[in-house]
Protein backbone atom coordinates (compact mmCIF):
# COMPACT_ATOMS: atom_id res chain seq x y z
CA UNK A 1 0.00 0.00 0.00
CA UNK A 2 2.34 2.55 1.24
CA UNK A 3 4.76 1.53 -2.03
CA UNK A 4 1.62 2.07 -4.20
CA UNK A 5 1.30 5.74 -3.06
CA UNK A 6 4.99 6.18 -3.15
CA UNK A 7 4.43 5.59 -6.99
CA UNK A 8 1.46 7.72 -7.76
CA UNK A 9 3.08 10.72 -5.59
CA UNK A 10 6.32 10.69 -7.57
CA UNK A 11 3.81 10.34 -11.11
CA UNK A 12 2.40 12.78 -10.31
CA UNK A 13 5.46 15.35 -9.40
CA UNK A 14 7.23 14.08 -12.53
CA UNK A 15 4.30 15.22 -14.35
CA UNK A 16 3.44 18.37 -13.13
CA UNK A 17 7.19 19.86 -12.28
CA UNK A 18 7.19 21.82 -15.21
CA UNK A 19 9.37 24.26 -14.29
CA UNK A 20 12.12 22.07 -13.12
CA UNK A 21 11.28 19.84 -16.33
CA UNK A 22 12.36 22.57 -18.59
CA UNK A 23 14.90 23.49 -17.53
CA UNK A 24 16.54 20.16 -17.21
CA UNK A 25 15.52 19.42 -21.31
CA UNK A 26 16.92 23.14 -22.11
CA UNK A 27 19.13 24.28 -20.10
CA UNK A 28 21.69 22.96 -16.91
CA UNK A 29 21.53 20.81 -14.53
CA UNK A 30 23.66 19.70 -11.56
CA UNK A 31 23.43 17.42 -8.68
CA UNK A 32 24.73 18.94 -5.85
CA UNK A 33 25.61 15.48 -4.03
CA UNK A 34 29.04 15.55 -6.46
CA UNK A 35 30.19 18.87 -4.79
CA UNK A 36 29.18 18.47 -1.19
CA UNK A 37 26.93 22.08 -1.05
CA UNK A 38 23.37 19.65 -0.23
CA UNK A 39 23.29 21.13 3.54
CA UNK A 40 23.17 24.47 2.16
CA UNK A 41 19.66 23.67 0.40
CA UNK A 42 17.07 24.28 3.15
CA UNK A 43 14.25 21.23 2.85
CA UNK A 44 10.81 21.71 0.17
CA UNK A 45 7.72 19.96 0.55
CA UNK A 46 5.35 18.25 2.60
CA UNK A 47 5.36 17.20 6.41
CA UNK A 48 1.66 16.62 7.89
CA UNK A 49 -0.25 14.81 9.92
CA UNK A 50 -2.74 12.20 7.72
CA UNK A 51 -4.95 9.37 8.48
CA UNK A 52 -3.65 6.08 8.97
CA UNK A 53 -6.40 4.06 7.65
CA UNK A 54 -4.86 5.97 4.36
CA UNK A 55 -2.46 3.05 4.59
CA UNK A 56 -4.28 0.12 5.55
CA UNK A 57 -5.07 -2.61 3.22
CA UNK A 58 -8.32 -3.33 2.79
CA UNK A 59 -9.63 -0.39 4.93
CA UNK A 60 -13.24 0.50 4.24
CA UNK A 61 -12.69 3.97 3.19
CA UNK A 62 -10.65 4.68 0.43
CA UNK A 63 -8.00 7.34 -0.44
CA UNK A 64 -7.72 6.64 -4.07
CA UNK A 65 -6.09 10.72 -5.35
CA UNK A 66 -4.65 10.92 -1.94
CA UNK A 67 -0.62 10.24 -3.66
CA UNK A 68 -1.51 12.26 -6.76
CA UNK A 69 -2.57 15.33 -4.52
CA UNK A 70 0.55 14.64 -2.62
CA UNK A 71 2.47 15.01 -6.08
CA UNK A 72 0.86 17.89 -7.11
CA UNK A 73 1.52 20.29 -4.06
CA UNK A 74 4.95 19.15 -4.10
CA UNK A 75 5.18 20.10 -7.82
CA UNK A 76 3.44 23.44 -7.43
CA UNK A 77 5.98 24.14 -4.64
CA UNK A 78 9.12 23.29 -6.51
CA UNK A 79 7.65 25.26 -9.49
CA UNK A 80 6.66 28.01 -7.05
CA UNK A 81 10.18 28.74 -5.73
CA UNK A 82 12.08 28.15 -9.21
CA UNK A 83 9.77 30.62 -10.74
CA UNK A 84 10.70 32.85 -7.45
CA UNK A 85 14.46 32.42 -8.00
CA UNK A 86 14.29 32.85 -11.62
CA UNK A 87 11.89 35.72 -11.86
CA UNK A 88 13.38 38.40 -9.01
CA UNK A 89 16.56 38.29 -10.78
CA UNK A 90 15.30 39.17 -14.44
CA UNK A 91 15.60 42.88 -15.59
CA UNK A 92 12.38 44.71 -16.14
CA UNK A 93 11.03 45.02 -19.82
CA UNK A 94 9.14 47.98 -20.43
CA UNK A 95 5.19 47.66 -18.92
CA UNK A 96 2.69 47.49 -21.17
CA UNK A 97 -0.98 47.05 -21.23
CA UNK A 98 -1.74 42.88 -21.49
CA UNK A 99 -3.78 43.16 -25.11
CA UNK A 100 0.18 44.90 -26.38
CA UNK A 101 1.94 41.49 -24.70
CA UNK A 102 2.45 40.03 -28.40
CA UNK A 103 4.24 43.58 -29.31
CA UNK A 104 5.78 43.56 -26.33
CA UNK A 105 6.94 40.01 -26.37
CA UNK A 106 8.67 40.70 -29.68
CA UNK A 107 10.60 43.37 -28.63
CA UNK A 108 11.96 41.52 -25.52
CA UNK A 109 13.24 38.45 -27.80
CA UNK A 110 14.56 41.45 -29.79
CA UNK A 111 16.83 43.29 -27.29
CA UNK A 112 17.80 39.51 -25.74
CA UNK A 113 19.20 38.44 -29.35
CA UNK A 114 21.12 41.55 -29.65
CA UNK A 115 22.72 40.79 -26.64
CA UNK A 116 23.46 37.55 -28.01
CA UNK A 117 21.08 35.18 -25.99
CA UNK A 118 18.95 32.65 -27.48
CA UNK A 119 15.45 33.12 -25.86
CA UNK A 120 13.93 29.74 -25.25
CA UNK A 121 11.07 30.00 -22.74
CA UNK A 122 8.32 31.85 -21.71
CA UNK A 123 6.63 31.83 -18.35
CA UNK A 124 2.85 33.39 -18.20
CA UNK A 125 0.34 33.32 -15.56
CA UNK A 126 -2.60 34.71 -17.32
CA UNK A 127 -5.55 33.20 -19.07
CA UNK A 128 -5.70 36.33 -21.40
CA UNK A 129 -2.21 36.78 -22.30
CA UNK A 130 -2.55 33.36 -23.76
CA UNK A 131 -5.43 34.29 -26.02
CA UNK A 132 -3.91 37.92 -27.27
CA UNK A 133 -0.69 35.61 -27.86
CA UNK A 134 -2.68 32.79 -29.59
CA UNK A 135 -4.16 35.77 -32.00
CA UNK A 136 -1.01 36.11 -33.16
CA UNK A 137 0.26 35.15 -36.69
CA UNK A 138 3.60 34.38 -34.75
CA UNK A 139 1.83 31.89 -32.22
CA UNK A 140 1.89 28.27 -33.48
CA UNK A 141 -0.09 25.20 -31.46
CA UNK A 142 2.90 23.17 -32.79
CA UNK A 143 6.75 22.95 -34.10
CA UNK A 144 7.38 23.13 -37.44
CA UNK A 145 9.64 20.12 -36.69
CA UNK A 146 7.22 17.56 -34.16
CA UNK A 147 10.96 16.19 -33.07
CA UNK A 148 11.75 19.20 -31.45
CA UNK A 149 8.18 19.61 -29.66
CA UNK A 150 8.44 20.21 -25.45
CA UNK A 151 6.37 17.82 -24.45
CA UNK A 152 6.06 18.95 -20.50
CA UNK A 153 2.71 19.89 -18.61
CA UNK A 154 1.57 23.49 -19.06
CA UNK A 155 3.38 23.97 -22.79
CA UNK A 156 0.81 25.65 -24.33
CA UNK A 157 2.09 26.69 -27.95
CA UNK A 158 5.06 28.40 -29.08
CA UNK A 159 5.58 32.09 -29.92
CA UNK A 160 8.47 32.89 -32.45
CA UNK A 161 8.90 29.16 -31.96
CA UNK A 162 9.65 29.26 -27.86
CA UNK A 163 7.67 27.50 -25.94
CA UNK A 164 5.14 29.14 -23.27
CA UNK A 165 4.31 27.69 -20.23
CA UNK A 166 1.11 29.21 -18.70
CA UNK A 167 1.73 28.79 -14.66
CA UNK A 168 -0.16 30.27 -11.74
CA UNK A 169 2.74 30.03 -9.68
CA UNK A 170 4.30 32.59 -12.18
CA UNK A 171 5.44 35.74 -9.74
CA UNK A 172 5.22 38.14 -12.44
CA UNK A 173 3.22 38.79 -15.41
CA UNK A 174 5.56 37.16 -18.38
CA UNK A 175 8.96 36.31 -18.46
CA UNK A 176 11.07 35.32 -21.20
CA UNK A 177 14.43 33.18 -20.47
CA UNK A 178 17.41 31.80 -21.99
CA UNK A 179 17.41 28.96 -19.87
CA UNK A 180 20.78 27.48 -20.64
CA UNK A 181 22.44 31.03 -19.88
CA UNK A 182 20.76 32.12 -17.09
CA UNK A 183 21.72 29.57 -14.68
CA UNK A 184 22.02 26.04 -13.58
CA UNK A 185 19.60 23.23 -11.76
CA UNK A 186 20.75 22.13 -8.95
CA UNK A 187 19.32 19.25 -7.28
CA UNK A 188 20.28 16.62 -4.23
CA UNK A 189 19.85 12.96 -4.13
CA UNK A 190 18.39 12.01 -0.83
CA UNK A 191 18.32 8.27 -1.64
CA UNK A 192 19.38 5.72 -4.04
CA UNK A 193 16.22 4.46 -5.31
CA UNK A 194 14.37 4.98 -8.51
CA UNK A 195 13.83 8.76 -7.89
CA UNK A 196 16.87 9.96 -5.80
CA UNK A 197 15.67 12.89 -5.23
CA UNK A 198 12.58 12.81 -3.43
CA UNK A 199 12.67 11.92 -0.07
CA UNK A 200 9.26 10.08 0.91
CA UNK A 201 8.26 8.31 4.53
CA UNK A 202 5.06 7.20 6.29
CA UNK A 203 5.87 7.04 10.12
CA UNK A 204 3.34 5.41 12.56
CA UNK A 205 3.33 7.35 15.62
CA UNK A 206 3.86 5.34 19.25
CA UNK A 207 3.54 7.07 22.49
CA UNK A 208 6.94 7.97 22.85
CA UNK A 209 6.68 10.25 19.50
CA UNK A 210 3.40 11.37 20.35
CA UNK A 211 4.61 12.22 23.81
CA UNK A 212 7.40 14.85 21.41
CA UNK A 213 5.13 15.93 19.00
CA UNK A 214 3.00 16.64 21.75
CA UNK A 215 5.65 19.09 23.56
CA UNK A 216 6.71 20.72 20.45
CA UNK A 217 2.76 21.64 19.66
CA UNK A 218 0.85 22.50 22.74
CA UNK A 219 -2.03 23.59 20.34
CA UNK A 220 -2.21 19.48 19.84
CA UNK A 221 -3.64 19.68 23.72
CA UNK A 222 -7.02 21.57 22.01
CA UNK A 223 -9.29 19.49 19.53
CA UNK A 224 -11.02 20.99 16.13
CA UNK A 225 -13.17 23.22 18.52
CA UNK A 226 -10.26 24.41 20.08
CA UNK A 227 -11.47 22.74 23.54
CA UNK A 228 -8.98 21.85 25.91
CA UNK A 229 -8.62 17.80 26.20
CA UNK A 230 -5.96 15.74 27.96
CA UNK A 231 -2.71 14.51 27.18
CA UNK A 232 -4.14 10.67 27.20
CA UNK A 233 -6.45 12.35 24.47
CA UNK A 234 -4.33 13.76 22.69
CA UNK A 235 -2.22 10.72 21.93
CA UNK A 236 -5.02 9.12 20.79
CA UNK A 237 -5.66 11.18 18.37
CA UNK A 238 -2.55 10.89 17.19
CA UNK A 239 -1.95 7.30 17.30
CA UNK A 240 -4.56 7.19 15.01
CA UNK A 241 -2.77 9.17 12.34
CA UNK A 242 1.03 8.79 10.44
CA UNK A 243 3.73 11.65 9.86
CA UNK A 244 3.46 11.89 5.86
CA UNK A 245 6.90 13.75 4.19
CA UNK A 246 7.36 13.61 1.01
CA UNK A 247 10.69 16.21 0.66
CA UNK A 248 13.15 17.43 -1.85
CA UNK A 249 16.07 19.63 -1.79
CA UNK A 250 16.37 21.82 -5.06
CA UNK A 251 17.41 25.45 -5.93
CA UNK A 252 17.87 27.76 -9.44
CA UNK A 253 21.29 29.33 -9.15
CA UNK A 254 21.23 32.73 -11.22
CA UNK A 255 24.50 33.30 -13.25
CA UNK A 256 23.69 35.38 -15.52
CA UNK A 257 20.86 37.80 -14.78
CA UNK A 258 20.99 39.58 -18.27
CA UNK A 259 19.77 36.06 -20.20
CA UNK A 260 15.91 37.09 -19.30
CA UNK A 261 13.99 39.86 -19.65
CA UNK A 262 10.64 40.49 -16.93
CA UNK A 263 7.43 41.61 -18.23
CA UNK A 264 4.59 43.54 -16.33
CA UNK A 265 1.07 44.94 -17.45
CA UNK A 266 -0.03 48.17 -16.62
CA UNK A 267 -3.24 48.26 -14.45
Amino acid sequence: MCEEFKRKVVKAWRTSASVGTVIELLGNSVDLESNGKCKKVKYLGINIFCDKAAFVEGWHVDYPTLGETVGKSLANGENSLLLKEICSSLRSHKKSMINEICASLLSAIMDLRKSQFKPNVIFIRHWDALTYLRKSERFKRERKEPSSEIEVAGCRGYFEDIPIFLLDECPTDCCIIDVAELGVLNRCRLNSGSQPYLKISITQIDDEMAEKVIAKNPKLLKDEESRERTPEAAKLDLRQKVILKALEKVRFEVQDRNAGLRLEFAD
